[in-house]
């Protein structure tokens, strides 16, 4: 648990409880951290969880790095042809960190004697569990207060290094060599060598510091010769001691590297150093190490290979992707037959031998450096990934789809294969389930596991192949991953469930079956011309067997949505071949490797088919197969738009009302184009659906013709039957004759439109400013304040208006729909905000509208005002009246079939209420006035109470 203490400031007052509840806090926060920690801590799991080496690799830290020193002398006296040594001194000190904190933790250590272990500077102590039937080497340490986060241990230690012997009897750990030492680690020998988490999952970097003999010889004292120590990373210093006795070699590795990969090799050695230039123009440096007493014709094979490095380098980085190291080299040394094998040590391999360099084998550690080693097994149980690959690789290498001549990996793979009987005891074990570290190396992890690459290839194509390859380590270089991130990058990038597949070759202890690989196509007997209605399209289906084995399981599928929208498929289908929705299935038979097979499919245009292309496309629905030419395109012949019957004119045809086109009955999705005329002639610019006749077509008729098109057919032009001849436009009844039909009935003409005769323009339209101040505002002076001039006596109805209906065609004006009073048509008059019961006030319908007949509507409950005529301003009068209720109301202005011009709030207030510019009231205004002055003499006389 990680103490926190509050920071920042407080508050400037605080209850007293507060006060001494964060006193007691306080208090309790100086208490021992480490008593926090002690509570949470837990003892670091002895176990990675590898179920090869289950007792190996430890858990709850991450290692990060590891700087280890050595001083290595041989003995005095030897009494074998192989050199004797011991550490007269050794420190590695891991830098680690733990999720969670850790009372105990572990490391793997085999064989030496601790001296000290110091765990952030602070002494620890430690205990050894050592079982080694068990394969459990376990340096158990306690450190003073439990590690949490970042930390740092030191472990010194001495003694003579051992040789780790593994279940198969391989060697690895410290092995003596004929004039010095070899430490080798794979898979967990590198415990001998020194203390560390002894998992591939957990990679970190690496200093080596080897303090050596600076000349060395044979056992029996002969040859004496200069000594070198290598190792991996780049060599940062080579000291020597101030009387040149000993020699300090510094290797530093920065690449993160699991600790199976790491090498000290002690020796007489040729040292070669150069650079050889990678595909993106980077030289990096090569350190290589060749054992003094080889022959000079296996030195010359050596540094003849040496030359091809850079060669060898660039042509795996166009298959694997960029070299992943910052060095490279070999080490080449003459070692015991126990360790009589070559190791892909990060950055310069291991070789045993002048003839390992010169082969193969070269290649297969190399490619060791991307598939291993850049990117490593998390387990054990999926070395296959790396051994597979780097047995697959070289063949590819060699092959002529590579850069060389031999046959090809399909042919050499099958053969491997197919050689081996299905009883054969070599495929009782499954790659992805070993668990048997005796068994580790065995056909199961090399050529079972090269055989699956290939049989990969073919399952997904070379072209998804070939993007695996390089991005397994473009995604995961520098990281342990596992079989299950292959298996699903393989699908991602190929589009294929591989489960199947994957089960047969990787989790299965049995032979698994060799891929079915094919080529299809799909081919129509080409035309001339378009396809017609009714004409038959015949397609061929063919798969072309071009694998090893026969096909038997392969299905290959047609996408028709296209022809089943323009075609009919000929049924029945071949016995072969079904159709779910859109997608036709073709089961292939039985096909011998070179032969080929096919199927018919044929349809017909149906008769609704217009235009476009007629297309389909193939694929090999199932693993291992390729298409060519596998997609079909037909043109179809195009033909006019059907149905397409005349259009209607819906409308009153009555010069200033609106005419409406009708479509209905034309095909779905067609759109269209409009042209309106009178008595024949085209009327410019009247392309919408809608047309508003204009005076000149009284006594004459409408038509309108339409153009409909659509995707793929022809367009089609059709023209209405005429309206009936078009009558006058209606007359405002409340229009006295021979008056201005601008104006309304009793106003002098030349006013202002909204101001009331007489008023001076620029005030209240409502309002007779020459009225007495005492007045009603909005009455003619001298009258009777409940009438508006011109109007009747109050409560009979507004001269000139009728009572609202319903029915069209009743003579009456339409009121109006609730619905039709819409956010669009809000504000579309204006008017003022607020009248009074009474007043007369002026509202702007638009100068678009002059001349028109309009009807003045009150709601909530349409109430008719009166019928107007719009004057040349675009402006109308309106007497509010007398017996309209106080309150909103919402003002409408429609045309006589109820259709809304536009409306807007107004507020009906009692006279004497009425407000400007939208302020109080001014009883309001007077009344908030004397209040607020009363309240400003309170304050004052208490100000002056309290100076007193």
């Amino acid at each position: 648990m990680t103490v926190t203490r509050p920071g920042g400031g407080v508050r400037a007052r605080r209850h007293i409880a507060t006060t001494a509840t964060l006193a007691l806090a306080a208090s309790m926060l100086m208490l021992p951290a480490t008593a926090a920690f002690a509570d949470d801590a837990i003892d670091g799991p002895q176990t990675s969880g590898d179920s090869v080496f289950p007792n190996v690799g430890n858990g709850g830290y991450d290692a990060l790095d590891y700087d280890v020193s050595l001083a290595w002398t041989p003995d005095a006296q030897q009494t074998t042809n192989l050199v004797a040594g011991s550490m007269g001194a050794a420190t590695t000190t891991m830098t680690a960190r733990a999720a969670q904190p850790l009372r105990t933790f572990s490391l793997d250590f085999e064989g030496m004697e601790i001296d000290s272990i110091t765990v952030n500077g602070q002494p620890a102590t430690w205990t050894r569990d050592i079982d080694a039937a068990a394969i459990k080497y376990k340096l158990v340490i306690t450190p003073a207060t439990p590690v949490s986060g970042d930390f740092t241990t030191t472990i010194k230690y001495h003694g003579v290094p051992v040789t780790h012997i593994d279940l198969d009897g391989a060697a690895e750990g410290w092995s003596r060599t004929s004039d010095g030492a070899m430490l080798l680690g794979q898979p967990i020998g590198m415990m001998a060598g020194y203390p560390h988490n002894n998992t591939p999952a957990d990679k970190a970097t690496y200093t080596f510091t080897i303090d050596i003999p600076s000349t060395l010889s044979a056992a029996n004292g002969t040859g004496a010769a200069p000594a070198a120590a290598v190792s991996n990373g780049e060599l940062k210093s080579r000291t020597p001691s101030a009387d040149g006795s000993r020699t300090t070699w510094v290797w530093r590795q920065d690449k993160q590297m699991a600790s199976e990969l790491a090498i000290i090799g002690i020796g007489r050695y040729d040292v070669i150093e150069s650079s050889i230039v990678l595909s993106d123009g980077r030289t990096i440096p090569s350190w290589s190490f060749i054992d003094s007493t080889l022959s000079v014709a296996n030195k010359t094979t050596v540094t003849n290979r040496l030359t091809q490095l850079q060669t060898i380098t660039q042509n795996l980085e166009k298959v694997y992707g960029p070299y992943p190291g910052n060095s490279t080299g070999v080490v080449v040394d003459t070692v015991p037959s126990a360790i009589n094998y070559a190791l892909e040590t990060q950055d310069r391999s291991f070789f045993p031998s002048a003839s390992s360099v010169g082969g193969n084998t070269l290649i297969h550690e190399l490619i060791h450096q991307w598939y291993g080693d850049n990117v490593a097994p998390s387990t054990w149980t999926d070395i296959w990934i790396g051994e597979g690959m780097a047995t697959w690789g070289p063949t590819h290498y060699n092959s002529q789809a590579g850069f060389g001549t031999g046959a090809s990996t399909e042919q050499t793979y099958f053969n491997s294969w197919n050689s081996k009987a299905a009883n054969s005891p070599d495929w009782t074990i499954a790659p992805g389930l070993q668990n048997n570290s005796a068994e580790l190396y065995g056909y199961q992890t090399y050529t079972r596991s090269a055989q699956f690459w290939e049989a990969l290839k073919i399952s997904i194509g070379d072209e998804a192949f070939f993007k695996l390859v390089p991005e397994w380590q473009a995604r995961y270089g520098g990281l342990s991953v596992s079989g299950a991130e292959l298996k699903a990058l393989a699908e991602e990038l190929s589009g294929h469930d591989l489960t199947t597949f994957w089960n047969a070759w990787i989790m299965t202890p049995a032979k698994p079956a060799w891929p079915e690989k094919l080529t299809a196509s799909l081919a129509t007997p080409e035309r001339t011309e378009p396809a017609k209605r009714g004409d038959e399209i015949v397609y061929s289906l063919t798969a072309t067997n071009t694998g090893k084995v026969p096909l038997a399981t392969s299905v290959i599928t047609v996408d028709a949505t296209s022809l089943l929208a323009s075609a009919t498929l000929a049924t029945p289908l071949p016995e072969s071949v079904t159709l779910d929705g859109t997608t036709l299935s073709w089961t292939v038979p039985a096909t011998a490797p070179g032969a080929a097979a096919a199927v018919t499919l044929k349809a017909v245009v149906s008769d609704t088919a217009s235009g476009g292309t007629i297309d389909a496309a193939a694929q090999v629905a199932t693993l291992g197969g390729t298409c060519t030419e596998c997609s079909t395109s037909l043109d179809v012949t195009e033909y006019e738009l059907a149905p397409a019957p005349a259009p209607t004119i819906s409308g009153d045809a009555r010069v200033g009302e609106t005419l409406t086109a009708g479509t209905t009955g034309w095909p779905e999705g067609t759109s269209f184009s409009y042209e309106w005329a009178i008595d024949g002639t085209t009327v410019a610019d009247a392309t919408a659906e809608t047309f508003e006749i204009p005076a000149s077509a009284e006594g004459k008729t409408v038509t309108v013709t339409v153009t409909g098109a659509k995707d793929q057919f022809l367009p089609v032009t059709v023209t209405s039957d005429p309206t009936a001849a078009v009558q006058p436009a209606k007359v405002d009844p409340g229009t006295e004759p021979g008056t201005d039909p601008g104006t309304e009935p009793g106003t002098e003409p030349g006013t202002d439109p909204g101001t009331d005769p007489g008023t001076d323009p620029g005030t209240d339209p409502g309002t007779d400013p020459s009225t007495d101040p005492g007045a009603d505002p909005g009455t003619d002076p001298g009258t009777d304040p409940s009438t508006e001039p011109g109007t009747t006596d109050p409560g009979s109805t507004d001269p000139g208006t009728t009572e609202p209906s319903t029915e069209p065609g009743s003579g009456a004006p339409i009121a109006p729909a609730e619905s039709a009073l819409t956010d669009a048509l809000k504000g579309a008059i204006t008017f003022p905000g607020t009248v009074a019961p009474g007043q007369r006030f002026s509202v702007g319908v638009g100068t678009e509208h002059a001349g028109k007949s309009v009807e003045a509507w009150l709601f909530s409950t349409p109430r008719h005002l009166s019928t107007l005529t719009v004057n040349a301003q675009g402006y109308v009068q309106i007497t509010m009246p007398n017996d309209a209720a106080t309150g909103p109301h919402r003002l409408v202005i429609a045309n006589a079939d109820g259709s809304v011009i536009g409306w807007g709030p107004i507020l009906v207030q009692a006279r004497g209420l009425a407000t400007t510019g939208g302020t109080l009231p001014l009883v309001g205004a007077a009344l908030g006035a004397t209040l607020l002055l009363g309240g400003a003499l309170v304050l004052a006389s208490r100000r002056r109470q309290r100076s007193a």
